[in-house]
């Protein structure tokens, strides 16, 4: 008896079939190759005193100090003081967005919330930064119940501009991504 060949739509449709599979394979690697050159995996390391670009703002860190707590009844501060520029051309009212992701500490076991940063020359909530006006700053967190103190991790992030974006079709600030990394022991403040 004679073998039946499958018609002539079924082999195109089948094969159809691979040339597909094989061509989203070779186009997700190809992907990833782009994405994992994209991504960064070793942070570079940041330095007390120098300039940081990130993004709106260009951070120096000068010192990191645990202070004790200004009221009996409060925990004790993680202090970061730092000169902060604006490099756009326009007074920016969030300067490191809301809720401020500037900074994030990374502790082993204690999670530090989101930080207070004030203005230092007349010790209010910095609320806009004008630009081009350089000012000092304090980022400070509450200490966790449970903290000990020695080294930690900072991790600064950045915040990428795009031209048009695509839900306005105009300029925008959008998302942040990790720009630098800082191990640094806290000095003991006043």
């Amino acid at each position: 008896m004679a073998e039946q060949q499958p018609s002539l739509m079924r082999r195109s449709v089948r094969r159809a079939l691979a040339a597909s599979g094989i061509t989203a394979a070779i186009l997700y690697t190809w992907w990833q190759a782009i994405e994992g050159a994209r991504t960064v995996s070793v942070l570079p390391q940041a330095q007390v005193g120098s300039p940081l670009a990130l993004g709106r703002v260009e951070l120096t860190p000068l010192s990191l100090q645990l202070r004790p707590a200004p009221t009996s009844d409060a925990p004790p501060l993680l202090v970061l003081s730092a000169q902060v520029e604006n490099v756009t051309g326009e007074t920016q009212s969030a300067p490191f967005g809301y809720p401020p992701r500037l900074v994030v500490i990374e502790a082993d076991t204690a999670a530090f919330d989101h930080p207070d940063i004030t203005l230092l020359r007349d010790r209010q909530p910095l609320r806009e930064l004008q630009p081009r006006m350089p000012e000092a700053v304090e980022i400070a967190w509450q200490v966790p119940k449970g903290w000990q103190p020695g080294e930690l991790s900072l991790t600064f992030f950045r915040q990428a501009f795009k031209l048009k974006d695509n839900l306005y079709g105009r300029s925008n600030w959008l998302g942040y991504s990790a720009a630098a990394h800082m191990a640094v022991t806290p000095e003991l403040g006043p």
